[in-house]
């Protein structure tokens, strides 16, 4: 009469779980959302928008996910349209826009175009530094190499808020 008789679904006895075995396609498209949400929240947030509309081409992608989309985002809704309107969102791989009016967008152009000036006089002054010979010769090797790094920062950034003027304009 033993006290534990083994039965048939004991976790002593039992087989260890099989991990489900992963979707690398749905992965990858998990992946693609996120992008494209933090790209929505940036913009919106730029924008000063609170849940707003989003409009897309047709987008298989979009279209399965757009509840997702819209919760994950904290945007109103997302809609398919024939011809997008308002402003691009900077996606690469999709057609998608905030609708928004023209004020809001020129608003926007405005403080984007502000922030390309002082990225670029910021830039200015930090290739004025590195050309300074005496500056080279007499800072600390270490200040010389962080203000290198900071110029390839500024470039990097200044490339970005072009790209951003160019999509506010087309």
């Amino acid at each position: 009469m033993a006290k534990y008789a083994l039965a048939k679904h004991n976790l002593i006895v039992s087989r260890w779980p099989e991990p489900n075995k992963a979707n690398s396609s749905k992965a990858k498209d998990f992946e693609r959302i996120m992008v494209l949400v933090s790209q929505i929240r940036a913009l919106n947030s730029d924008l000063g928008l609170a849940k707003p509309k989003l409009v897309y081409k047709q987008n298989l992608l979009l279209h399965q996910n757009a509840a997702l989309i819209a919760r994950l985002a904290k945007v109103g809704s997302l809609e398919q349209v024939e011809q997008g309107r308002g402003l691009q969102v900077p996606s690469a791989e999709f057609d998608l826009w905030v609708d928004t009016d023209a004020a809001t967008i020129s608003s926007y152009r405005a403080a984007i175009e502000r922030k390309h000036y002082e990225a670029g006089e910021y830039l200015r002054r930090l290739q004025d530094e590195l050309a300074n010979p005496s500056y080279r010769k007499h800072a600390p090797a270490e200040l010389v190499k962080e203000t290198e790094e900071r110029t390839q920062q500024a470039q990097q950034a200044l490339k970005s808020l072009d790209e951003q003027i160019r999509r506010i304009a087309a």
